[in-house]
């Protein structure tokens, strides 16, 4: 993923390593930090490991 396709913050975005889903919480250089959807801590993930999710089914795993 390119530095111009990382998701926003408070956007949700999968972590492929962890095949888990997270509202990014914050950015800055090559990390991400995602939030669980139903909260909790906070992970971080390499950039070119998040994904953004543009659609009801990605959120949902479908």
């Amino acid at each position: 993923m390119s530095a111009g396709e990382v998701p926003e913050v408070g956007a949700l975005a999968r972590d492929v390593a962890r095949d888990a889903v997270g509202c990014v919480a914050d950015r800055h250089g090559d990390r991400v930090w995602l939030r669980p959807v139903g909260g909790g801590r906070e992970w971080d993930v390499p950039v070119g490991q998040v994904e953004p999710l543009a659609s009801r089914d990605d959120r949902e795993g479908r």
